[in-house]
């Protein structure tokens, strides 16, 4: 059993290997150590510390980098223990006088001076060093002579990325695709939805510092996403003292069953938690319900004792009545019916294993171009449902779909813009569906090989506990996470049997009482609490070092920007190399800031002429 400050301070490293070494050594430690064990070795049932490595076949995770970071650790350690394995079992069949000839081979190379050893009589720690390397060199032979698969899947782990987060990703790929496509296609963009302090900023106009506007420029966002957002906060706050969410609960359950004829207490989606899929949800709620949420505003806004709407809720009703965000909205409710929704379903069917998903990612990224040649599968009325959807299956909220077909008319965009969510996503879904390419470990398993892995298609056990730990705090307030550790730990493990089973004797009641009382006198809280705050610290410091960096490089940036002399001639600026017309670029983008150019990227402007194009553009401004 586990110390749980000990899991708990490993936590905090999770995003590093040693983590796992930690909690692996401590269950080890526990367990060698108490009477259990020594039963077991009766009957010749023995653990050792590198057993984890040799079991551990796969990583489940989210796609960031430092997850697979660790995945790949993970997988070098259980490398070198499988190939220790291996050679020390080929040791076993040597001589020994082969033995000590290899092992003194292995002495000359990572010895610096071996002229002066004795090689019968080697340092205990050079010998035992000697030995390790040898061990992974004989082992390495070894596996090499096995058949690539067999090598595969004695010696790496595979990474498995959580599917709901592939989805996640993807969809948010796509509204960034979106968002640029406004642009690209010179199209009115939707409206700025920024926040209080911003929107006061940005309204101050040419009266104000033009850098203060800018930055709140940048840091406000616009958009069908951004408006959900706002919603979820409005009406499905988290905090649930803050918002209308009883408000909202008892208004859509009589509009809903005005137009469904059934009772429904749903809430709406569960953005201010980035639920999975909860933002695609809310565009799809407020388009079905359109008008019923103007409606709702509308009421919040009159019965106020000063009538009127906050920043928040007017910001929600600007989001409601630009036809470019309901545009979004609209391309957000027919990915999730086409794509997102089936996508989801398929992994999530009982007895799913991730390793036979390929066919499926492959599927997808099949459809969403099939879907971008031919948006008249989502976008006319009267295409069948099961050509547009991923499983073929109708569509899984009718409404919602004829809703946006409604609304369709008001949206003379919606086809280009959904043109530009599906073109984004299908380099997203190749890029975080990489464990299934063609020259991946998971392609390269028989059949018969998948039998033997099993792996959830979803990373449920770990983000669940996420927010189980916070609707537990916030209704336990006293209870601490190393209560609410063990508790779950008790209850996940199935501990109550498993003592009842097997540890059943008074010397197992006295080491795990013991353990506790050593627990309890070590202050490991303490400790734990001024390693988080060590930590906190450091990031910190990391964080700050990074800011004064990158301030450096800005006054540095500018100084460099003011020592090049602006050229606007036409034939002086042809006389100019390309490294210099790229300065007089960066002068205009970064130092004058002129609009023509800072709208385009270098990587568009292929060779001299383009360069001088825009700078010539630029100028004539």
């Amino acid at each position: 059993m586990p110390r749980h400050t000990q899991q708990i301070r490993a936590h905090l490293n999770w995003l590093f290997f040693e983590g796992w070494e930690d909690i692996n050594r401590l269950i080890y430690d526990t367990y060698i150590n108490s009477p259990l064990s020594k039963r077991d070795a009766l009957v010749g049932i023995n653990l050792d510390v590198d057993d984890i490595w040799r079991k551990m076949v796969a990583y489940n995770a989210d796609h960031a980098a430092d997850a697979r970071a660790v995945a790949r650790k993970c997988g070098d350690k259980k490398k070198a223990v499988v190939e220790r394995d291996f050679g020390e079992a080929e040791l076993t069949q040597m001589t020994e006088e082969e033995a000590e000839a290899a092992l003194w081979d292995v002495v000359q190379e990572i010895c610096d001076d071996p002229d002066g050893l004795d090689p019968s009589a080697l340092p205990e720690d050079l010998r035992t060093e000697a030995l390790q390397s040898l061990a992974r060199h004989l082992g390495s032979r070894t596996i090499e002579s096995l058949s690539e698969s067999q090598q595969t899947l004695l010696t790496t782990i595979i990474f498995a990325g959580c599917c709901e987060h592939k989805d996640h990703n993807c969809t948010k790929v796509g509204v960034v695709g979106m968002g640029k496509g406004w642009q690209l296609l010179s199209l009115t963009p939707p409206i700025l939805l920024a926040n209080k302090d911003n929107a006061a900023t940005i309204a101050l106009g040419v009266d104000a510092d033009s850098d203060a506007v800018e930055r709140a420029l940048k840091a406000s966002q616009r958009g069908a996403h951004k408006l959900v957002s706002i919603c979820g906060n409005l009406f499905r706050h988290k905090d649930d003292k803050k918002g209308h969410q009883d408000l909202h609960r008892h208004f859509f359950t009589k509009v809903k069953f005005d137009v469904t004829g059934e009772h429904s207490t749903v809430k709406f989606p569960d953005t201010s938690n980035v639920h999975y899929g909860s933002h695609n949800a809310g565009a799809a709620e407020l388009v079905t319900y359109h008008a019923a949420y103007l409606e709702f505003l509308s009421i919040i806004r009159d019965s106020k004792q000063t009538p009127g709407l906050n920043h928040s809720e007017q910001n929600a009703w600007n989001g409601l009545n630009d036809i470019p965000t309901m545009t979004e909205c609209c391309v957000m409710t027919l990915y999730k019916n086409a794509v997102s929704d089936p996508y989801v379903a398929a992994t999530r069917k009982p007895g799913v294993n991730h390793v036979d998903l390929g066919p499926l990612h492959m599927h997808v990224r099949a459809h969403i171009q099939k879907l971008h040649d031919n948006p008249d599968l989502l976008l006319d009325p009267t295409s069948s449902c099961e050509d547009a959807t991923l499983d073929g299956k109708p569509f899984r909220d009718q409404f919602a779909v004829d809703s946006v077909h409604f609304m369709a008319s008001r949206c003379p965009h919606l086809e280009v813009i959904l043109k530009e969510f599906l073109k984004a996503t299908l380099p997203a879904w190749e890029r975080f569906s990489a464990e299934f390419a063609p020259d991946s470990i998971i392609s390269l398993l028989s059949p018969a090989e998948k039998l033997l892995i099993s792996i959830p298609p979803m990373n449920d056990s770990n983000e669940g506990l996420l927010g189980g730990w916070r609707v537990h705090s916030r209704t336990r307030s006293a209870t601490t996470i190393q209560h609410f550790s063990a508790q779950t730990a008790y209850h996940r493990n199935d501990t109550e049997a498993f003592a009842d089973a097997v540890l059943d004797t008074e010397e197992d009641a006295v080491y795990i009482m013991r353990l506790a009382r050593v627990e309890d006198a070590s202050g490991a809280m303490r400790k734990f609490r001024e390693e988080l705050i060590a930590f906190k610290q450091r990031v910190a410091e990391e964080s700050r070092e990074k800011q004064q960096k990158k301030e450096d490089n800005a006054v540095r940036r500018i100084a460099e920007l003011r020592a090049v002399v602006i050229i606007t001639g036409e034939q002086d600026l042809k006389k100019l190399k390309r490294d210099e017309l790229h300065q007089q670029l960066d002068v205009r983008r970064e130092f004058l800031k002129e609009p023509g150019i800072a709208g385009k990227l270098l990587k568009e402007m292929k060779n001299k002429a383009d360069m001088l194009d825009a700078i010539m553009e630029s100028d004539k401004r």
